[in-house]
């Protein structure tokens, strides 16, 4: 996944945090970052069914709240649609429960994630220069 930048130089500082004190441990700002480039990360490896399955699967409904903060609420109207195909409007915070469900998604639902997945890839560069922007005067000195 290309990057600004910006968004490169301050990833491992961000993500070291995360793994030492979680998303709570994070700064507004950075949360953002890392939510909206993991889940472009993913998307890059395998798509929504990729991120859904992984670790940070359970992550959807704040990855939506990211992309409405820098200002894609299309993209997170999309990833809205796809937490609420979920009990309770989010995937299972377990590993082994969210992988579960999903396996049980539909056909319909499957084709549904790989439509999101390349509209999404079709417009991670300018997913990616919102973000750039909303980062800028967190990271301006």
């Amino acid at each position: 996944m290309p990057a600004g930048d910006l968004i490169e130089r301050h990833w491992k500082p961000v993500v070291d945090r995360f793994f030492d004190a979680g998303l709570e441990g994070l700064q507004p700002h950075e949360q953002r970052y890392f939510l909206i480039v993991s889940l472009l990360g993913d998307l890059d490896e395998g798509g929504l069914e990729q991120y859904l399955s992984g670790s940070l699967g359970a992550l959807l409904p704040q990855a939506a709240e990211a992309m409405e903060a820098i200002g894609d609420a299309e993209t997170a109207a999309s990833l809205r649609e796809v937490a609420a195909w979920f009990p309770g409007g989010a995937p299972a915070t377990d590993d082994s429960e969210r992988a579960r469900q999903v396996s049980e998604l539909s056909n319909p639902q499957l084709g549904a994630l790989e439509e999101i997945s390349d509209a999404l890839a079709d417009k991670e560069g300018d997913i990616l220069r919102e973000l750039e922007a909303h980062l800028t005067p967190h990271y301006s000195n």
